[in-house]
């Protein structure tokens, strides 16, 4: 009986601490994803102001937000002052080759950034059925050890450990199902975000392509 007090309380701990892992990841990163989508929206506005000119935007004392397409702007302009003070105002082919692969990299470590914390939801879902079923398993072995024990199949025997049973399974399918649920929102956003970034990062080589070569 004590047994199956501690497996319980570990199983239940777990489920416990997996649901308030998973709820916190989800509340941080659906601010994370507003606050982006806020200053995107405003990163946005600083282009058409500046007549569509990117290449123009980190020109005068205007700070430009920290999001992933601000980055991938600020990795191309790096590559591109850097060969513009070695050229007389045009870049060759090697020269966009570089541009091109900053771009890029840019693109994939901001990527990594937003993708950070879904590990921990992609454990809730996978683990929270796995620790429901460990307790449905302890709570039918409950019930056999009681029967053996007893020698008698009454309600009042079989009862506490159907209970156990059955309320850990649902525990475990409460921790997993809103974790599915934040997983695929935040997938479906993290594609949004990689989207707007790489059509962002072709019309910056563009740009580049057009005032430079």
């Amino acid at each position: 009986m004590i047994i199956s007090r501690v497996v319980a309380f570990i199983i239940y701990s777990g489920l416990a601490f997996l649901s308030l892992w998973s709820w916190a990841i989800a509340v941080r990163k659906w601010q994370e994803y507003a606050a982006l989508r806020r200053e995107t929206f405003r990163f946005r506005d600083m282009i058409k102001k500046a007549n569509g000119e990117l290449i123009q935007l980190s020109s005068g004392p205007v700070s430009l937000p920290p999001i992933p397409m601000v980055c991938v702007y600020e990795a191309a302009r790096r590559e591109m002052d850097y060969f513009l003070g070695q050229s007389k105002g045009a870049l060759s082919k090697v020269a966009l080759e570089h541009i091109h692969s900053a771009i890029y990299r840019a693109i994939t470590e901001e990527l990594e950034k937003l993708n950070k914390s879904m590990p921990v939801l992609a454990t809730a879902i996978s683990c929270g059925p796995f620790l429901g079923l460990l307790g449905t398993v302890s709570g039918i072995l409950l019930v056999f050890r009681r029967l053996g024990t007893l020698g008698n199949a009454s309600i009042s025997v079989v009862a506490p450990g159907v209970y156990q049973a059955l309320l850990t399974t649902m525990v475990g399918l409460l921790v997993a199902i809103p974790a599915v649920l934040f997983y695929n929102y935040f997938v479906a956003k993290h594609k949004r975000v990689a989207s707007e970034t790489e059509n962002f990062a072709m019309e910056l080589m563009s740009a580049i392509e057009k005032r430079y070569c």
